[in-house]
């Protein structure tokens, strides 16, 4: 009896724990462009209100991610991949720490800064992206 009764409260209790810890997403894909040219390495993140987030690689302009549903920031991040050979080359925050160069305006990366914003629905989303100075 008592076997059947732990039964009986937990799998449910369990179930609805994982049914309210699900996340609810929804595709988005698109392009990204600079000055009229598509970036071709980077990052993207949408971020909703509660700081859920959907991020992904940018290669040759185009992602494709799972962004929460809703009103979303959107950041995006496009730096150097390869450390120069020349020291000269490379900016560095102290001997040893190297900072990759940002090919996009660093504005992009801060969520509150950007001024990107998509409402993802639940469907096939579509966000093209064209950044500026």
């Amino acid at each position: 009896m008592r076997r059947h009764l732990t039964r009986s409260v937990c799998l449910p209790l369990c179930l609805f724990l994982l049914g309210c810890s699900k996340e609810h997403t929804a595709p988005v894909s698109g392009t990204v462009t600079y000055k009229g040219q598509p970036l071709s390495v980077g990052k993207v993140a949408f971020i909703d209100a509660k700081g859920h987030a959907g991020y992904g690689p940018i290669s040759g302009g185009k992602y494709s991610i799972r962004a929460p549903i809703g009103d979303c920031k959107v950041t995006i991040e496009s730096t150097e991949t390869d450390i120069p050979e020349d020291p000269k080359l490379r900016k560095q925050a102290r001997p040893g720490m190297y900072i990759p160069k940002s090919f996009i305006p660093e504005k992009y990366v801060n969520p509150d800064k950007s001024g990107l914003t998509f409402k993802v629905e639940d469907k096939d989303n579509k966000a093209d992206f064209d950044l500026k100075d």
